[in-house]
């Protein structure tokens, strides 16, 4: 599945993003924890050191009060000969919370009157782990923000500097180089876009340089055939009509003369060829209801010489927009292609709709190959007489109208489709 540049540019930026966010976030969350534990660390500590001089007056009668006027302060015996002092993280059950709440818990060991005691100083971490969360969401939404901009900012910003490679491409795609026009393109200040404009002027301009010589060369080619052949022609015309021939000399000539014929016939297709691919004259809307009875009327002598029976079945007057002489040839190639390649005693049916036309005809009962037929110089059968340039007249003249054809084979019928875009 194919993606613009400019997408898969920004899904890499999201999800790069998504991982800076996701690991920066839990980096900040812990390096805030750490820190805030260190303080409250040195608060413990601090309070600690505050409250020594008034313990040294305390009394053990004393403590019970003592304890209850202390919350986070409390005066417990020790039960253990150790006199270190730790600090160690702890739940304890908060009233007003109704809940189990961190805390961060200094035990000291403190000699009142000759005993030991464990002075246990808590401070709450619930707040402050809020705090945290707080301040963590709030970094991390900043950054989705800043990130989310940027992704944006770079969307906007690219589809402006895209905008000339855009134009360029869709240039390049409706640019036919047998029309006498140029591609326009979008002035940019961008280098690579400059340099790619620069490179399709120039590849322009050599494709039509060597498309105007090739056309060129066809033209005077099957011009300059034009003259032998037609000298050839009445000299076998003449030559036929000498009274001492014999028969194999006879036969000779019939034959030259078919395959003059023939490379006559080969010579008006490759001019006709030429003349499509420099097609240049307007469009017009022409009937083709009428132009199809035309042609249909004007082969009738020849349906009638090989006993072919032409049907043409039709309920609508359709018009087409489209370049009168290209329809003309279409027509034309058609109808001889289905005479061409039909049998004695068969049969050619031509049914028209407003979506398509369907020339069908019988002859040989084998389905011809769909990806041949329409090249250049491919005939149905090594014997054939055409000069295998028909059908590729007619696909060469379809496409030229974006219109499209379809071969089938079915019911020992040969049919040909035609399918007018809307």
């Amino acid at each position: 599945m194919s993606r613009k540049l400019l997408t898969k540019t920004l899904r890499l930026y999201a999800g790069y993003s998504a991982i800076v966010i996701v690991i920066t976030s839990l980096l900040f969350y812990f390096f805030l924890k750490n820190l805030y534990q260190e303080e409250v660390h040195e608060h413990l500590h601090q309070e600690y050191i505050a409250m020594l001089p008034s313990l040294k007056t305390l009394r053990t009668n004393e403590l019970t009060q003592w304890n209850q006027h202390n919350s986070s302060v409390q005066l417990i015996r020790s039960k253990t000969d150790n006199r270190i002092q730790q600090t160690f993280a702890a739940h304890y059950f908060n009233q007003a919370e109704q809940e189990y709440v961190p805390y961060q818990v200094l035990d000291s060991p403190i000699p009142i009157q000759g005993q030991w005691y464990i002075l246990r100083i808590k401070a709450s971490l619930l707040e402050n782990e809020d705090l945290i969360e707080s301040i963590v969401f709030g970094f991390a939404l900043l950054l989705v923000l800043l990130l989310g901009g940027i992704i944006l900012i770079t969307q906007l910003v690219s589809a402006k500097l895209w905008r000339p490679f855009y134009h360029t491409i869709r240039g390049l795609e409706h640019y036919e180089i047998n029309q006498n026009t140029d591609i326009q393109l979008i002035p940019t200040t961008v280098e690579e876009f400059q340099r790619l404009n620069t490179t399709v002027k120039l590849l322009i301009q050599k494709n039509k340089e060597i498309f105007n010589d090739q056309r060129q060369f066809v033209e005077n080619a099957a011009h300059e055939l034009q003259t032998p052949i037609a000298i050839l022609n009445s000299q076998l015309n003449l030559l036929a009509q000498t009274s001492d021939l014999t028969e194999e000399q006879a036969q000779l000539i019939d034959q030259m003369e078919r395959s003059n014929q023939r490379f006559n016939h080969l010579n008006k297709n490759l001019l006709l060829l030429s003349k499509l691919a420099s097609e240049s004259s307007e469009k017009e809307w022409v009937n083709f209801s009428q132009l199809i009875q035309q042609y249909v009327e004007l082969f009738e002598d020849q349906f009638a010489f090989h006993s072919i029976t032409c049907e043409v079945k039709t309920t609508v007057d359709l018009r087409l927009f489209a370049h009168r002489f290209s329809l003309e040839s279409l027509v034309e190639n058609l109808l001889s292609n289905a005479l061409k390649h039909n049998e004695t005693n068969g049969r050619i049916t031509i049914e028209l709709t407003q979506q398509q036309c369907t020339i069908s005809n019988s002859g040989n009962n084998n389905a011809l190959d769909p990806l041949l037929i329409f090249q250049r110089f491919q005939r149905a059968t090594s014997s054939s007489t055409g000069t295998g340039l028909g059908l590729a007249i007619v696909e060469k003249i379809v496409h030229q109208h974006d219109w499209s054809i379809h071969y089938s084979f079915q019911h020992t019928l040969h049919h040909f489709s035609i399918h007018f875009e809307e």
